[in-house]
């Protein structure tokens, strides 16, 4: 797929492009600083761009995690269906080991893509610019 720069500014590992804003996309570098802990998680796509290598990473790696006795869930005014996780909260034996990842709620994968400690970490530790990263649960107060 071909992609091109609208607006110049700063090089960014981690560029968004118009569209899916939940596919990442990582550059040459970024792919290679965390490729041991994702090499079997992903399928790393290339992108055609006129100046830089970047790869749509196609998250492979859903895992059936959730403890429902302590998400708190968006829900369809309709119909109450659940549609979306407002607060998410793990089975730590589930996610260990798991360093990027997509969740199931119900029987349906949820859109957002999910990465462990080490991973952000790792990302952190490197000279890769453009992340942003938020948590969205802590292992350490996982009771709360």
């Amino acid at each position: 797929m071909e992609v091109y720069t609208l607006s110049e500014g700063q090089q960014s590992d981690f560029p968004q492009f118009w569209g899916d804003v939940t596919l990442p996309v990582f550059s040459k570098h970024a792919l290679h600083a965390v490729h041991d802990l994702i090499k079997d998680q992903v399928e790393a796509l290339p992108l055609k761009h006129s100046e830089h290598q970047y790869f749509a990473i196609h998250v492979l790696n859903v895992v059936d995690a959730l403890d429902y006795d302590k998400i708190e869930v968006k829900r369809m005014l309709r119909s109450g269906r659940r549609s979306g996780i407002k607060k998410y909260s793990f089975y730590p034996e589930k996610i260990k080991g798991q360093h990027i990842f997509k969740v199931y709620l119900d029987d349906r994968v949820q859109s957002d893509v999910l990465v462990s400690d080490e991973f952000k970490e790792r990302v952190t530790s490197s000279s890769l610019v453009g992340y942003k990263f938020v948590e969205v649960w802590d292992s350490e107060q996982s009771d709360s």
